[in-house]
């Protein structure tokens, strides 16, 4: 069964940065994505913690990512 994915990525404060994926359809299996570290107007963000939300159907995962430079 397919569903529409979004990942985005917050900072600390909670303010969303930058959307990787928004209600992208994927079907069932592994999927990867990558994060330049950059923010939606492509410039690079410091180093620090950020959180990476994961949203696919009814599915909601959030976890802490580090950014180094």
């Amino acid at each position: 069964r397919t569903a529409g994915v979004s990942v985005l990525i917050y900072n600390v404060l909670g303010q969303s940065v930058r959307t990787l994926l928004d209600d992208v359809v994927l079907g069932p299996g592994a999927h990867a994505i990558r994060w330049d570290g950059r923010d939606a107007a492509g410039q690079e963000l410091a180093s620090g913690i950020y959180v990476c939300t994961l949203k696919a159907g009814k599915l909601m995962r959030a976890r802490r990512i580090v950014l180094l430079r």
